[in-house]
């Protein structure tokens, strides 16, 4: 998953472009993305998964809370360029609530959503772009969708196999 969360420094590596690292900067920004992944989590994944989850199965809850999520990214529009790219940080967004969803479903813990949520933010946007010029090019988006794409087809594995191991449990666990 760590993979997912550093796709921009492997754009910068490749790119070879690097900027003037602003420590502070950096330190707000840290501090930034540790409030905004537990204040995100507590809200997505504890409470609307959470309540999702009683009255829907795992993966119908998993991809309404993931949707409201990527959804809720479209109030970007203030802070970002353009319509586009807001779309598409609501979209990618999206998919991380997909990721985070089932972190927490399989973990039954918050911790981990929040750190992978934090990880992503903070390596992926802030420290990225503290050290690289990035800029969204073909580089940018192969390195990005080749890494979604092979992380989809990991989590599906993932999820199939997590079924499969909780379908053997509930058979041989019932209470008659």
């Amino acid at each position: 998953f760590l993979i997912v969360c550093s796709s921009n420094i492997v754009v910068g590596l490749i790119n070879n472009e690097y900027s003037n690292l602003n420590i502070l900067s950096l330190i707000i920004d840290l501090f930034t993305c540790i409030f905004t992944a537990v204040i995100e989590e507590l809200l997505f994944r504890e409470l609307l998964l959470k309540e999702l989850n009683y009255h829907y199965n795992p993966l119908k809850s998993i991809i309404i809370s993931s949707l409201i999520f990527g959804s809720i990214h479209l109030l970007n529009i203030n802070s970002i360029s353009s319509i586009p790219i807001c779309l598409l940080q609501a979209g990618y967004t999206s998919l991380l609530g997909l990721m985070l969803g089932f972190i927490y479903l399989a973990s039954k813990n918050i911790i981990y959503p929040v750190f992978f949520h934090f990880a992503f933010n903070f390596l992926n946007d802030s420290l990225s772009t503290n050290i690289f010029n990035l800029k969204w090019n073909n580089i940018f988006f192969i390195v990005n969708i080749s890494i979604s794409l092979i992380m989809l087809i990991y989590g599906i594995i993932i999820y199939k196999l997590f079924k499969k191991e909780m379908t053997s449990y509930a058979s041989t666990n019932m209470d008659f």
